[in-house]
């Protein structure tokens, strides 16, 4: 669906898989993504215009092509790569999934605060805006994040004692 793009496409589609089986559910999810991914392609190649914003520098190559009156091995490459690239990753997620689950189980505290700590620093180091700016961001989303229900037990768990933020 041009314009709208693949997540949100799964999103609105999503309540039609609650009545099928999980395989045929999921079948059904993965052909919507990548009929979607590769959508985007065709009205970038041929009209200039991503579908989405993953098609934006498939423009860049795709509509030289069709100028040049080579629109239709551009689709084709277009066709292939997105096909070649979903069963390499489709082979990849299935022989990994198993060890990427172990690995993501024995996260502890430390990991987390690597992870948290990588996340402060690329704020900075991205930041094109004044020293001052992004530390505020930084202090305004760890407030933020400092605030929710554990994932696992559903437990509020927040590092303010503000009773204004306690879930009800």
């Amino acid at each position: 669906m041009p314009g709208i793009g693949p997540l949100a496409t799964i999103a609105m589609l999503l309540p039609i898989t609650f009545s099928l089986s999980a395989v045929t559910a999921l079948i059904m999810l993965a052909g919507i993504y990548y009929g979607a991914q590769y959508g985007g392609s065709t009205t970038s190649i041929l009209v200039n215009l991503p579908g989405e914003s993953s098609s934006v520098i498939t423009c860049l190559d795709g509509y030289a092509m069709a100028r040049q009156g080579r629109a239709g091995p551009a689709l084709s490459i277009a066709a292939m790569g997105s096909f070649f690239s979903g069963c390499v990753a489709t082979v990849v997620i299935a022989l990994f999934a198993a060890t990427l689950a172990e690995v993501a189980f024995k996260f502890g505290p430390a990991e987390y605060f690597f992870a948290h700590g990588s996340w402060i620093g690329g704020c900075g180091l991205c930041s094109h805006m004044a020293l001052a700016q992004a530390i505020a961001m930084v202090i305004v989303g760890l407030l933020l994040a400092g605030w929710h229900r554990c994932q696992f037990r559903g437990s509020p768990t927040h590092f303010w004692d503000f009773s204004t933020l306690r879930w009800s």
